[in-house]
């Protein structure tokens, strides 16, 4: 995600698209609107409604994981689970891609009650499950399909549309070479690792 912000949406300075880390995503489960603002309010553009897509990374961790008040080690846990939220605010729409579908939507529409209810705009958001979203075969590549459809989603369609195009969110006959993205994510992590080691 911070490749994707910094070095490719970086080269669109006009988009208005936020992408939330997955840590942002966690405190905006909570739903408790004081925190949700504050959240929301280090992003300026989306602060002063100019935000037109945010995406947001949908972990199945739980509230109750957070609660430090009943908290107990067994039970603090990251989740085991990611897909991803798009939420188009042009709009009004928040798209929900699950590689094990379904698996995540009381997660994903949970963060979604905390994000409307922070919105510096008052409005409803209609969630939608991405039925066609591709689908993992196995238990561990969520993280790579999240990260494959955001990166599919944000260069290929949000970031390449003409101002007055349609532009479709169905991820319908698009196959994720999972595989290749590991190795395409492990390559640019030691390309910079090679970068920062001669920079010293």
């Amino acid at each position: 995600m911070q490749y994707l912000e910094n070095e490719e949406l970086h080269k669109f300075p006009k988009a208005k698209i936020q992408l939330f880390a997955p840590s942002m995503a966690t405190f905006l489960k909570h739903n408790e609107t004081s925190i949700c603002r504050d959240v929301l309010g280090q992003m300026p553009d989306l602060a002063e409604n100019r935000t037109t897509h945010v995406f947001i990374p949908v972990n199945s961790d739980e509230k109750t994981d957070h609660d430090l008040d009943s908290y107990r080690p067994s039970d603090l846990s990251a989740g085991t689970h990611w897909s991803l939220l798009v939420i188009s605010l042009i709009d009004n729409v928040a798209f929900h891609y699950d590689s094990l579908d379904g698996v995540n939507k009381k997660d994903a529409m949970q963060l979604l009650t905390g994000i409307e209810a922070a919105l510096p705009v008052p409005r409803t958001l209609r969630y939608v499950d991405m039925h066609d979203s591709p689908q993992q075969p196995d238990g561990w590549n969520c993280g790579i399909f999240a990260i494959v459809i955001m990166k599919h989603l944000l260069l290929k369609r949000l970031l390449r549309a003409d101002a007055n195009q349609k532009i479709t969110m169905s991820m319908r006959d698009e196959d994720i070479d999972y595989e290749g993205a590991r190795k395409m994510i492990r390559a640019l992590i030691e390309e910079r690792r090679e970068e920062a080691l001669s920079r010293k």
